[in-house]
């Protein structure tokens, strides 16, 4: 499973794409926010990463997890990483929990 963010030279569903991976996107995610609220459309996110864990799934990330953390803890990346924090029974995020394998990282819990 790819998660990450977006910036100019490359996004999380473009890298989940490009590696063959599983990945939240919608061309349409304003207009469903719209319609249904940001909460709403939230909790679909987390329902997608409850499904991909107990499916056995190993959670990638297009960008440095820990930037994220530090640097924006109120977006959407970093919600889906405080949620595995969590679903894991972390207490913390450590760079400890992301390896980092070639121009991606991978989630250790």
């Amino acid at each position: 499973v790819m998660l990450g963010t977006t910036t100019d030279t490359i996004t999380w569903h473009a890298a989940g794409q490009k590696e063959g991976m599983t990945y939240f996107y919608t061309d349409s995610w304003k207009q469903y926010v719209n319609t249904y609220s940001e909460d709403m459309m939230r909790s679909a996110n987390q329902y997608f990463l409850y499904e991909q864990k107990i499916a056995g799934k190993q959670f990638w990330f297009s960008h440095d997890p820990m930037i994220t953390l530090e640097s924006y803890p109120n977006t959407a990346f970093a919600m889906e990483l405080n949620w595995l924090k969590e679903s894991y029974g972390l207490t913390e995020l450590t760079a400890a929990n992301f390896v980092k394998s070639g121009s991606y990282w991978y989630f250790v819990p």
